[in-house]
């Protein structure tokens, strides 16, 4: 019987420790997994700040390629204004009395201008 008492007390002392060893790996198994969680939350906060990364850079792509599009009308513009002025430099080469006219006009302007404005004598 005394043997009996010692089998059953070393399986008591032996389940203790497989028990002991069961916990360390359900605890094991739980840090892991909360690792796991963390990793997982963290990737999910990353992937968030890349998609808002990519927003920013398609607008900006947007705004660049609107901006290149201006540019490129305002350059369009100004090359219309630059053949305009030659246009008019050679018709002023080509009719000088043109300069002369524009005296006239002037002139004729600031009199009518002068009689216009000329006070009333009461």
């Amino acid at each position: 019987m005394h043997r009996f008492v010692l089998r059953i007390a070393a399986l008591k002392w032996r389940i203790k420790l497989l028990a002991t060893e069961k916990d360390r790996e359900l605890l094991a198994v739980k840090l892991d997994n909360e690792a796991a969680w963390s990793k997982e939350g963290l990737l999910r906060e990353q992937n968030k700040e890349l998609a808002t990364l990519r927003r920013e850079r398609d607008h900006s792509d947007a705004e660049r390629s609107q901006n290149i599009h201006k540019l490129s009308e305002l350059q369009d513009h100004f090359q219309k204004k630059e053949r305009q002025y030659a246009e008019l430099q050679e018709q002023v080469c080509f009719t000088p009395s043109s300069y002369v006219w524009t005296t006239i006009l002037a002139t004729l302007h600031a009199l009518c201008l002068m009689i216009w404005i000329r006070p009333q004598v009461v």
